[in-house]
């Protein structure tokens, strides 16, 4: 068995890498503006069991602040105006074991399908919710060189379930299909070691 393992770590390669965003949007309105600044990290390590499958882990960590500004008319006999402002801070931490089937391989890039389960936590006041779901995500691995590779993902097939945790909640599920969203489109780098 030993003997085995050996063999597979031989021909075996492992990679590292994972994505990096900042995001910052503002939505201006007749009587609010909102906006809402991102970031996220979201490192990853996987093995190459041979040139067809691997295997790996994601584990991300997101932070992002909201903030809404809204201005109105309270009305009655005067006409004066208000303006309330409302922050939220909401935190998100994943954890994304899958497994890679490569579909189409050449020497510039690669087909591949991942597939993947996924737990995540978020955070916000003082409330939390888990969400756990699995689905199949395909995506492009282009090499730069024998050491450096660009990845992309986009969408899916996925299935989700989330309950927030406090008595009485119950559980919201929800399946997608969606391969053209640009929100669901990730960019990534992979350093072979």
């Amino acid at each position: 068995m030993a003997t085995m393992f050996v063999a597979l770590c031989a021909n075996a390669q492992f990679y590292g890498g994972g994505t990096l965003c900042y995001k910052s949007v503002d939505v201006p309105g007749k009587s609010s503006k909102s906006s809402a600044t991102s970031f996220k990290i979201a490192p990853e390590l996987g093995y190459n069991i041979n040139e067809m499958w691997a295997v790996g882990v994601g584990v991300g960590y997101m932070s992002t602040n909201m903030a809404t500004q809204t201005t109105g008319n309270i009305g009655g006999f005067l006409d004066v105006t208000t303006t309330a402002k409302l922050e939220k801070d909401v935190t998100i931490l994943t954890f994304s074991p899958y497994i890679r089937n490569t579909l189409v391989k050449s020497k510039i890039a690669n087909l591949f399908v991942d597939g993947m389960f996924n737990y995540t936590k978020v955070d916000y006041d003082d409330n939390s919710t888990n969400a756990y779901g699995f689905g199949i995500c395909p995506g492009v691995l282009v090499k730069l060189s024998d050491s450096l590779s660009f990845v992309t993902r986009l969408g899916g097939i996925t299935y989700a379930s989330s309950k927030d945790d406090t008595p009485g909640a119950e559980s919201r599920n929800g399946f997608e299909f969606n391969l053209t969203s640009l929100d669901n489109l990730e960019f990534g780098l992979y350093f072979n070691l």
